[in-house]
């Protein structure tokens, strides 16, 4: 077990950055490769373009997934689901379909489109991975839901911002308890990750009423608090989304229009951080480095000392390509092949009376047969 006093104890940074829509979430997460991170975006919300506005030192330190769901695919909830078993996937970038990491006829189905691997065993340290967002993972899990209980609804919770009952169009306490174990799963694998996590989710306020009784004698619903908190699978959920994270920042823009970014509770929003001091920071001056020197040794720049992104958990693949974990299968079973080409089987008798047949390809198979 490390001592607390190697400093090496929750060095990896774990941030929930959420606000109104357009308040420059994205583009603040990104700018983690300025500091010279390995920086993946898990894109949901199909915000690519913001990647335009970096410099061209960070653009080489950046790789976009796309994640939209497609019209019969729930297909960031399915990218997740493999990641959530933390083995190695493909994917498959035309069709949005995941990849058997060892099943090589389903690389080669469309040789012609480009494809990619992912093991995320490999993150580590000098990596920085966005979930970009998790609004549209909740309405990815939503669509999901409604596709494998053959439901025709169409989630609409998270595009209703003043909707104070954030439940994404769930239908049923079916849906609802599923949705929320589903996010504590996901959101507990993010939290256990080796590398920094960036989770990008938008502000909803979140109102509960109580009941209570006017002097006339009539029921009346008063409201008991009004909280601007991150989006989730339900109101209750996106209440205690930030719990799983290092620090919460909370992104707005002030009466001057200058974007700012707060680790404090302003306006009664949820925020918070270990790290950082509670403050109103402008844009420009809560960068990835004074983040960094913030936390006294606790989080670390990259030590890759590469300019180009090189991240050891991704491949991305040429079409027809396959990724090095298949190429050393394939090489092999060819060697071992060959090798059973030229020498001959061998039956061994056991003393029980069983014979055991090897090669170097079948080894230790016990004939069930007795003399």
């Amino acid at each position: 077990m490390p001592r607390a006093s190697n400093n090496t104890l929750g060095s990896l940074c774990k941030i929930l950055i959420y606000g109104d829509i357009k308040t420059k979430k994205t583009w603040w997460a990104l700018r983690a490769a300025e500091a010279g991170f390995n920086v993946t975006l898990l894109d949901g919300d199909n915000g690519h373009h913001i990647i335009a506005k970096q410099s061209e030192k960070a653009k080489k330190k950046i790789a976009y997934i796309p994640l939209v769901d497609t019209p019969d695919e729930a297909f960031f909830h399915n990218f997740i689901g493999r990641m959530y078993k933390m083995k190695g996937f493909g994917v498959n970038e035309r069709t949005r379909s995941t990849l058997s990491a060892m099943n090589e006829k389903q690389w080669l189905k469309n040789p012609e489109d480009p494809t990619m691997y992912f093991n995320p065993e490999k993150l580590n340290s000098n990596d920085v991975l966005i979930v970009d967002s998790w609004s549209a993972f909740c309405r990815s899990m939503a669509k999901h839901f409604a596709i494998q209980n053959d439901q025709n609804h169409i989630p609409t919770g998270a595009n209703d911002r003043k909707n104070q009952n954030v439940d994404l169009g769930r239908q049923s306490w079916e849906d609802y308890g599923w949705g929320k174990n589903v996010a504590q799963k996901v959101l507990s694998m993010l939290q256990a990750l080796p590398c920094h996590v960036v989770v990008i989710a938008h502000s909803v306020e979140h109102i509960v009423y109580e009941e209570k009784t006017s002097s006339s004698g009539k029921k009346v619903q008063e409201i008991k608090s009004q909280t601007m908190q991150p989006l989730g699978y339900s109101g209750p959920q996106g209440r205690i989304l930030g719990q799983f994270f290092s620090d919460i920042l909370y992104t707005y823009i002030d009466k001057m229009d200058k974007y700012r970014i707060t680790t404090k509770p302003l306006f009664d929003a949820v925020g918070g951080s270990r790290i950082l001091d509670p403050k109103i920071y402008s844009w420009d001056e809560l960068s990835w480095d004074e983040l960094i020197k913030a936390s006294n040794g606790l989080y670390r720049l990259p030590d890759s000392g590469s300019d180009e992104y090189n991240s050891a958990a991704f491949e991305f693949l040429l079409p027809g390509e396959l990724p090095l974990i298949l190429k050393k299968e394939s090489r092999l079973n060819k060697e071992a092949a060959e090798k059973t080409k030229l020498e001959p089987n061998s039956i061994t008798e056991k003393p029980d009376g069983t014979r055991t047949q090897s090669s170097r390809l079948k080894r230790n198979t016990v004939i069930n047969s007795k003399i």
